[in-house]
């Protein structure tokens, strides 16, 4: 004990240096807020307690002394059952921006209270009957505290668990876990010969009842290894903990593991809760020359003491006179230094949202926590009550309110308790006050309710006033200051951070966000402690480094996003040159990347150092201004075409380096006879999918090695020999753009085909027959009074966003019917009026005799429907009617055709579309 009272005497000696700020030559008066309190009130009583025999600066260390606390609202006015203090595994420091509060007792919505610890031991047959309730049970180890040796065997029987404790530095309000577990206060408390409660944190794998873990654990944990923390003397341990500033570490780390449970909780470790909630000063700011309204207020609310009586010598330095607040002393008989801890600093649920969130209580005396959230103003559970008569008075005598109107609005001028009731600012809990008003209404002249009204009359007074001591207004101002001091740090911090990138050439952003720099800058603004460059020395080779790393990832990004955007302008200028039609020819965009002068302007890097947001000149921009690299793309273009030609022509069979004298003559490749297919991929490109193969342009388009189309160039140059035409450019744009009836006689019954289709159709055959005439009514005798739609089955099947719900609306109607089956019931037809052997052959040559020029019919020319023209027969008698997908299906199980074309659609209604 000898040594631990000398270690309690050079803590309070090192705190009082601490509050002094350590600084020689300074004069420094102890003395309790309540006389600074009081100093309005005419009357001060300054207690100096201890001096400094220096010269230099005056400080006045003010220690604000609590009330007694009084807990959540209880039915009974007797001895109220101990409750279990919910304590968070959250150890951030919550200045402002991590500020952390406990979830404790809230007033119930009775209006009656009931103390949270009572000194007097309870009943033990009350203790017992509490115990089921529990969610984590709590056993008492007995009324001695544990050994160091037990103390070590009992962390070694914690179960492991990977997921470690939330650093100090988590304040984030949307990532706070569960709490970890719950102490009983009275259980917890210091008290002399108080038996120490452990807490299950671990009850789903401990069994009840039994703090060791499993058999089959159990070697696994005696092969781990404790921590040294817990194997430092309570001496060490005090210093370390004492050292971190604040009870909220101290919460934190009792929270880890029983062994440091059942230490800190024990009554001979009370003074490191003391000492470290000496930590948790600070100084009232000075008005100076440009005061701000924070500043003034905090002045008035904690004055500075009166100069030194006597007149100043000649050469005496200036006293400077600050005031530093402390946190205020705990009620003995209502908080234990953990609860008050706890009670403090632990999380809980906003009034208004629901949301977890880490800042303080807004409220002290009604338990009053809000959010960040700028929605969050007006708890709706507060009301403003307005008394009416004996009843009214018989409320607020009994039921505490609010102690600052500051708490529902922030733009008023501050006003504290009782001032706030005189001005009106009188707030309670709504629930409270119904149920107080509705047990006075029934209660009024019972004997029993009479000797509780007393009592709460007198706890109230106890919690509000507090003897003159104002506890919860107290815990208000400090919270206000806290508040004030850590912005204040903060804006210091970031300042002097600035100062130092400046100084050692960093950029401040990547400082403070790319580098450990930035987690011990936050560190110390949560701490309210000022950064010093000292440690930034000792830091410096790790941020060089780590500067370092951060631009050459900022370089290799901006290179990244550089050859992204070229790209995109490389393609953009590609779909431009194929809209322009420019070229006649030009390759697939791939192979378009890999011309010289576009993979030179894609891999244009930005300069070195430019900022991320930079931008290079634009590639469109680069071949439309700069006339050198516009004729250099010309020239590569031509040339990547010659070379082109002559693969094609090697593909089609011509010698490679084909050439004619005469420019009448067209290349091989050019011809209307070059038909290609792509050998790798058997696909062809959406303005090629009714033909099914390529021609020389759609070829240098295509991405993928291409051969020759055997079907198509065969049927081609049957079209062109019967039709005497020549195999030049004008011949093969005439009969692909000019649709000629072709008939197909490949098909079974022949089918009249549309030579814009012919190179599709051919794909249907293996060698595709094909034969002209020039007679219109036997064209239009097979078309069957229907006339032949080109592009019909594109433009119903394609993806045409303009018109798509008119062609939805076409492709469900039922307007459609099979060619195929049209043809087939003629000839039957013609059998059945000419019932001949060769009646069939007769109607074949009939219809294949060619009796006109070779021009041939333009299908266009036969357009009308003969229902149109009053002609009877298809009217009264239509052919079976499907929609698109009904026929589609038709022509697949009837005729085994899997894709529809032109040919095989006719219309009963023209198409609308």
């Amino acid at each position: 004990m000898a040594g631990r009272e000398e270690h309690s005497q050079d803590t309070n000696s090192r705190n009082s240096r601490y509050a002094s700020g350590s600084d020689s030559g300074t004069q420094t008066t102890v003395f309790s807020a309540q006389q600074s309190e009081m100093q309005n009130s005419g009357s001060p009583r300054l207690t100096p307690t201890s001096t400094l025999a220096s010269e230099g600066e005056e400080i006045a260390t003010v220690s604000i002394d609590g009330p007694p606390f009084l807990g959540r609202a209880e039915l009974d006015a007797g001895p109220s059952n101990s409750r279990k203090r919910r304590l968070s595994n959250d150890d951030s420091a919550g200045l402002e921006d991590g500020e952390k509060s406990v979830g404790g007792s809230e007033l119930l919505n009775t209006g009656v209270f009931a103390t949270d610890t009572e000194s007097a031991p309870q009943d033990k047959a009350s203790e017992e009957s509490i115990q089921p309730t529990k969610k984590r049970r709590v056993e008492g180890t007995g009324s001695q505290s544990l050994s160091p040796l037990e103390q070590h065997t009992e962390a070694l029987s914690i179960v492991h668990t990977d997921t470690p404790p939330d650093s100090a530095n988590d304040n984030d309000d949307g990532h706070r876990p569960n709490k970890k577990a719950r102490l009983n206060s009275d259980i917890a408390s210091a008290a002399g010969g108080s038996s120490v409660s452990v807490v299950n944190v671990h009850s789903s794998t401990v069994a009840p009842g039994n703090s060791q873990p499993s058999v089959a654990l159990s070697g696994y944990f005696e092969a781990k290894k404790p921590s040294p923390f817990l194997t430092l003397p309570l001496e060490l341990l005090s210093e370390v903990l004492i050292l971190s500033g604040s009870p909220q570490h101290v919460l934190a780390i009792a929270r880890t593991c029983k062994a440091l449970c059942h230490t800190l909780l024990n009554a001979d470790a009370e003074f490191i809760w003391r000492e470290a909630r000496k930590g948790c000063s600070f100084v009232v700011p000075e008005i100076g020359n440009n005061p701000t309204f924070d500043a003034q207020t905090l002045q008035s609310w904690f004055p500075p003491p009166p100069a030194p009586a006597g007149p100043n010598v000649a050469g005496d330095a200036p006293v400077n006179r600050r005031v530093v607040v402390s946190l205020p002393d705990l009620p003995r008989q209502f908080f234990t230094e953990s609860s008050y801890a706890a009670f403090l600093f632990d999380s809980g649920k906003c009034e208004c949202c629901g949301n977890e969130t880490g800042l303080l209580y807004e409220s002290f005396a009604l338990r009053i926590r809000k959010c960040r959230n700028s929605s969050c103003k007006s708890p709706p559970g507060i009301v403003r009550y307005q008394h009416n008569g004996s009843q009214g008075l018989g409320v607020l005598s009994i039921l505490p309110t609010i102690e600052s109107n500051t708490c529902m609005n922030n733009f008023s001028p501050p006003t504290f308790w009782p001032q706030t009731e005189q001005n009106m600012h009188i707030h309670y809990r709504s629930e409270a006050v119904e149920a107080a008003k509705r047990e006075h209404r029934e209660k009024v002249n019972d004997e029993d309710y009479k000797k509780k009204f007393a009592l709460l009359q007198v706890r109230k007074r106890e919690w509000m006033e507090a003897f003159d001591l104002q506890f919860c207004v107290k815990l208000s101002k400090w919270r206000k200051l806290r508040q004030f001091s850590y912005h204040r740090n903060k804006d210091a911090n970031e300042k002097k951070a600035k100062t130092i990138a400046n100084k050692y050439g960093w950029d401040y952003s990547d400082l403070t966000n790319c580098t450990v720099f930035g987690a011990y800058h936050k560190h110390k603004s949560r701490l309210c402690e000022t950064i010093n460059e000292t440690d930034v020395k000792v830091m410096q080779e790790e941020i060089e480094s780590q500067l370092i790393a951060v631009g050459d990832k900022r370089d290799r990004r901006n290179a990244e996003i550089s050859l992204m955007e070229n790209r995109k302008d490389v393609e953009g200028v590609y779909n431009r040159l194929r809209s322009a039609k420019t070229y006649q020819y030009l390759p697939s965009l791939v192979t378009f990347r890999t011309l010289p002068v576009i993979s030179l302007l894609q891999t244009a890097e930005k300069l070195p150092g430019a900022p991320s947001h930079a931008t290079g000149p634009k590639v469109a921009e680069t071949l439309q201004n700069n006339p050198v690299m516009k004729e250099m793309l010309a020239s590569q273009l031509r040339k990547w075409a010659d070379n082109a030609k002559q693969d094609i022509s090697q593909t089609l069979g011509f010698p490679r380096n084909w050439k004619s004298a005469s420019k009448n003559v067209v290349h091989p490749a050019e011809r209307v006879t070059a038909r290609l297919l792509c050998t790798r991929c058997n696909r062809v490109d959406s303005k090629y999918s009714q033909d099914g193969c390529l021609d020389f342009a759609g070829a240098c388009r295509h991405e993928c090695f291409v051969g020759s189309e055997k079907k198509a160039i065969n049927v081609l140059s049957k079209t062109l020999q019967a039709l005497g035409y020549p195999e030049d450019r004008d011949a093969g744009h005439y009969i692909l753009t000019i649709g000629i009836a072709a008939l197909c006689t490949s098909c079974d019954p022949p089918m009249v085909v549309d030579t814009r289709n012919i190179i599709g159709h051919s794909h249907r055959h293996e060698e595709m027959q094909v034969d002209f005439t020039s007679d219109v009514e036997k064209i239009s005798s097979l078309l069957g009074g229907y006339p032949y739609t080109f592009g019909l089955a594109k433009k119903l099947l394609g993806s045409d966003a303009v018109h798509a719900s008119a062609i939805k609306k076409e492709i469900d109607a039922k307007n459609f019917g099979c060619r195929h089956c049209l043809r087939t019931k003629q000839v039957t037809d013609a059998v059945a009026t000419n019932p001949t052997t060769d009646a069939q052959a007769n109607v074949a040559s009939q219809v294949l005799t060619t009796t006109g020029a070779p021009g041939g019919i333009e299908l266009s020319t036969v357009a009308h429907y003969s229902h149109d023209l009053g002609i009877e027969g298809p009217k009264e008698r239509p052919p079976p009617l499907f929609n698109l997908n009904g026929l589609r299906s038709h022509l697949k199980a009837k005729h085994g055709l899997e894709g529809i074309r032109d040919e095989d659609i006719l219309c009963y209604n023209a198409v609308a579309i």
